[in-house]
């Protein structure tokens, strides 16, 4: 009986016990943090560049003529008088080149190998045509006259021109003119790398459009007569040349 009573005892506790642990409440998983707001904003939108369509509305004409004019490499000379020079050996160095350049331009307009090297009396004929006057320095630090009669150069680089914008224009005789141009900085082949087309670029400048990446250089004012040369076409012979630097 007492071991009856004892086998008895000990279920009811084990119940018990059991019971007990069933009752124990499931654990509540710890809630999940809210979300960083700043790492979770979407990804800005990027708004494509604006395209810019050209402009096909009529160009002033007489802008159209000295916009092509200075960008015609035939015309690249050009660019050795239109700023001004340190000094009268600087002066002479430019009028020199400026001369021996454009013969250089004669031989391309004709189909010819360019040589920078040609006789003296050539070199003088194309200083009267292209200058108005003589050259009376040939020994400067861009050309020699050598032994044999020849003008040379003495190796150098040439500059490349900027885009010269016509802003204002008077006659004031027979081929006789003034102007002034506003002078923009050329990345095309100085190493830019442009956003647009050279094409699209010569026609909004002639259009008066102008960027605010458009890097202005300055202004020229200029006095020239013009005359037609049989090889090169449209010539500016310069009686002046001023330059001011943007501000």
């Amino acid at each position: 009986m007492k071991k009856l009573t004892w086998i008895l005892t000990l279920t009811l506790c084990l119940a018990l016990l059991l019971t007990a642990c069933g009752s124990q409440p499931t654990p509540v998983p710890e809630p999940t943090p809210d979300p960083d707001p700043i790492t979770t904003q979407p990804d800005p939108v990027t708004e494509p560049d604006p395209v810019i369509e050209p402009d096909n509305t009529p160009i002033d004409p007489d802008v159209q003529k000295y916009f092509e004019y200075f960008q015609n490499s035939y015309n690249n000379a050009d660019i050795f008088l239109l700023y001004p020079a340190a000094d009268q050996k600087e002066a002479a160095d430019s009028r020199a080149a400026y001369v021996l350049v454009k013969l250089a331009a004669e031989e391309r307009a004709a189909g010819k190998e360019v040589t920078y090297s040609y006789p003296k009396a050539e070199y003088d004929r194309a200083a009267m045509e292209y200058l108005g006057e003589p050259i009376t320095q040939y020994e400067t630090s861009k050309t020699t006259l050598t032994q044999a009669g020849n003008v040379e150069s003495t190796g150098w680089g040439g500059n490349i021109p900027n885009f010269m914008v016509l802003t204002h224009l008077e006659q004031l005789g027979e081929n006789h003119y003034k102007g002034v141009f506003s002078v923009y900085g050329n990345g095309y082949g100085q190493g830019g790398d442009p956003d647009e087309s050279y094409e699209d670029c010569c026609n909004r400048l002639m259009h008066g459009s102008i960027l605010p990446t458009d890097f202005l250089i300055g202004t020229s004012t200029l006095e020239w007569e013009e005359w037609e040369s049989p090889l090169l076409g449209l010539q500016l012979r310069y009686l002046s040349c001023e330059f001011t630097p943007a501000s």
